[in-house]
């Protein structure tokens, strides 16, 4: 949880918006005795964001944010939290420059040889989000490590960020795994229940 910890900790460089997401995972069983939930939600008001993960897949997290790592990729995490940028949001084509001291701000503390190695505009071609994303090799505890910072604009008004975090060698599958998750999110009304659906 060092990341959801971090970006927590980070985000007092704008207010998060009133109706904020908990980004806590819900579970969302498909039937009753489902001895492991493959559906998760998280909330905001009187809506829910359904999403799926395989077995090689945990998530946990809290209100400020969620993580996923995998079983097979040692190193890898991925973050889903309230973007620093709520209130005052600039457009990615004018302010860029901001964003990338924001995702900067964003890599682990005590991170040395930081290095940006490229950007990216909308990585994630999915519900007609916009984002921008900047990758990051730096140097942390002896180890070479990678990290993707994504500002994606789930809403006209609510943004949040996507961190992806592991040593070299994992990052390209780390990045695929966080396209996989993400291309499950949908939107439902609060009282929507999986299990109702299939039942």
């Amino acid at each position: 949880m060092r990341i959801l910890k971090h970006l927590a900790g980070l985000l007092v460089l704008g207010l998060p918006a009133a109706q904020a997401w908990d980004f806590t995972p819900r579970e969302e069983r498909l039937y009753a005795d489902e001895p492991v939930p493959s559906h998760y939600s998280i909330v905001n008001q009187d809506r829910k964001i359904v999403f799926a993960i395989d077995l090689w897949t945990k998530v946990a997290g809290t209100a400020t944010g969620a993580e996923f790592t995998f079983k097979e990729l040692k190193t890898a995490r991925i973050g889903i939290s309230q973007s620093p940028f709520q209130q005052t949001r600039p457009p990615f084509d004018k302010k860029l420059p901001a964003y990338l001291e924001a995702a900067k701000r964003l890599l682990p503390p005590g991170s040395s040889d930081v290095v940006l190695d490229w950007e990216k505009a909308n990585p994630y071609a999915i519900n007609n989000w916009t984002s921008h994303q900047a990758v990051y090799h730096y140097t942390l505890n002896a180890q070479r490590l990678s990290t993707s910072i994504t500002f994606l604009n789930y809403s006209a008004a609510e943004q949040w960020v996507v961190s992806i975090t592991s040593d070299r060698t994992e990052f390209e599958k780390a990045c695929r795994r966080a396209s996989d998750i993400l291309n499950t999110f949908v939107e439902k009304d609060l009282d929507y229940r999986l299990e109702d659906v299939l039942n």
